[in-house]
């Protein structure tokens, strides 16, 4: 404010000392902008690389999570894996355990087991029948262990 006035004062006199003085004065002024300007610019250079770090870090932080999910979601897949693995082999043992007490059941009445194509063919076809659905089952289930 005080500028601007001895700025207006030197335009309107033709004294020369007035202009002088305002030409010390606006040397004085332009040199304390510039050393303002520069704070100013240094400043915001610091804010600036505050905030890209800022979004570095959190890039990174993002990048952990997508790493983690990942590491959780394979742990799981595998944990899956054994389960099924784990249901497979049970199975194909109940199922020698119940193909051989079907073949007992069907012994014939002088003790020996009916071993005849047909039986042999039903206990097959009902095994294979079985782990066909079990497959198709765990196929399904990997797929929705996918997508989760």
């Amino acid at each position: 404010m005080i500028f601007k006035f001895v700025i207006w004062i030197a335009e309107g006199t033709t004294d020369k000392k007035w202009k002088k003085a305002t030409s010390v004065l606006n040397e004085g002024v332009l040199k304390l902008q510039a050393q303002g300007e520069d704070v100013k610019s240094f400043w915001r250079s610091v804010e600036t690389e505050k905030i890209e770090a800022e979004k570095r870090l959190l890039e990174m932080e993002v990048e952990l999570a997508e790493t983690q999910f990942s590491v959780d979601r394979t742990l799981t897949g595998n944990e899956a894996h054994r389960i099924f693995d784990r249901k497979k082999l049970n199975y194909a043992l109940n199922s020698n355990i119940t193909e051989k007490n079907i073949g007992k059941r069907l012994a014939d009445d002088d003790g020996t087991e009916d071993t005849s194509i047909n039986v042999d063919k039903g206990i097959k076809s009902r095994v294979h029948r079985k782990i066909i659905s079990q497959l198709t089952m765990m196929k399904v289930m990997k797929v929705t262990m996918r997508v989760l």
